[in-house]
């Protein structure tokens, strides 16, 4: 078992990463609470999978146990599926000492986070992450909240969990999709903090792909760590060091949002994200030869998207003013000037976004 402390204060929690560790849910949460009920926030798919595995780890803290269940899909991340899940703690009798806990992907994971936070002014809840996109990165750091229609994740807060609860074992039963939709964010960590963990990536792709149990297990932990690192000494994106976590989003979430939040995934989009603030980089000059096609070649070989053919650039440069890393009109980049580090790029010329994303296939 490997457990990650994320030092934050009297708001600071552990991930624990082992196979099996759902089961054990109880154990770990037995010394930091005692909840007065807990409820369990999940999707269809998901509860119908691991319902009764959770139910069951959690019967040892003697209290009543219900579960709430949220229609499948980032369409459905919206402000209307909160008002339902805040009707359902109430239906529920949730006090503050009761604990929500948030079983499923990243949506399911924003969602309950966000009504936890806003629920008697903050519950306490846990994060039960059954993705790879979720455990190595939405289930880290506290930032929930829900969609609106201009823009991906505009409503919101930062509640931080009491725990991470992080069970490899759990990708198993996962689409190869939603498996690569979790690729995207591991490789991100390697461009952007960690050329080790990005040429583990590249010597060990077959192994990865098949979801080799000891190499992904390591790399999951590797990936908690550096998320941990970076959001401890900047939790709320107050300093900027945080937003290095924003590679590929700025350009991905446009993408994601223009195309109605079904044509790419989260993963798909941020891969296209990524292609696209390393050619700005590419442009600028600011990046040596060779790291562009490294991480494309890393991108394309787990399958991942590295093209937004088709895409409008004027519907996703519009998109983009919306984003949250905006500060008066003016964008902000993330962009590699190597493997293993990247770092903030502002006022970048409209023409340089245009010509990268041009040359990425946007039209």
């Amino acid at each position: 078992m490997h457990k990650i402390h994320v030092d934050l204060g009297a708001d600071s929690y552990d991930i624990v990463v082992a196979n099996g560790a759902i089961r054990k849910l109880a154990e770990f949460l037995r010394p930091l609470v005692a909840p007065s009920r807990i409820l369990i926030i999940s999707n269809s798919t998901v509860f119908g999978l691991y319902g009764d595995t959770i139910r069951e780890a959690l019967i040892p803290l003697g209290c009543e146990i219900s579960a709430d269940l949220v229609e499948d899909g980032e369409q459905y991340k919206n402000l209307a599926t909160i008002e339902h899940l805040l009707d359902g703690m109430v239906k529920a009798r949730l006090d503050r000492k009761s604990v929500v806990v948030a079983l499923g992907g990243g949506v399911v994971g924003d969602m309950a986070g966000f009504a936890a936070s806003i629920f008697m002014r903050g519950v306490p809840y846990v994060q039960a992450p059954t993705t790879l996109l979720a455990q190595v990165d939405s289930s880290i750091g506290g930032k929930v909240g829900v969609d609106h229609v201009s823009g991906k994740n505009l409503i919101g807060s930062f509640h931080q969990p009491l725990l991470v609860c992080t069970d490899p074992a759990l990708l198993s039963t996962l689409s190869a999709r939603d498996y690569r939709n979790g690729l995207s964010e591991v490789i991100k960590y390697g461009v952007i903090a960690d050329e080790g963990l990005f040429s583990l990536l590249e010597r060990h792709i077959g192994v990865l792909c098949e979801r080799g149990d000891g190499v992904l297990t390591d790399i999951i932990k590797r990936c908690c760590q550096i998320k941990a690192r970076i959001i401890q000494q900047d939790v709320r994106e107050i300093t900027g060091l945080r937003s290095i976590l924003n590679y590929g989003h700025t350009i991905g979430h446009a993408v994601e949002s223009v195309t109605g939040y079904t044509r790419y995934s989260h993963g798909e989009a941020v891969s296209i994200g990524m292609v696209a603030a390393a050619r700005i980089a590419g442009i600028l000059n600011l990046v040596p030869q060779g790291v562009e096609q490294r991480q494309e070649h890393l991108l394309e070989s787990v399958g991942l998207p590295v093209k937004a053919e088709g895409v409008a650039m004027d519907r996703v440069v519009d998109a983009m003013q919306l984003d949250k890393k905006a500060s008066g009109g003016k964008l902000k980049f993330v962009v590699p000037i190597s493997i293993g580090r990247g770092v903030i790029r502002e006022n970048v010329p409209a023409e340089v976004v245009e010509r990268a994303l041009a040359e990425i296939g946007a039209k």
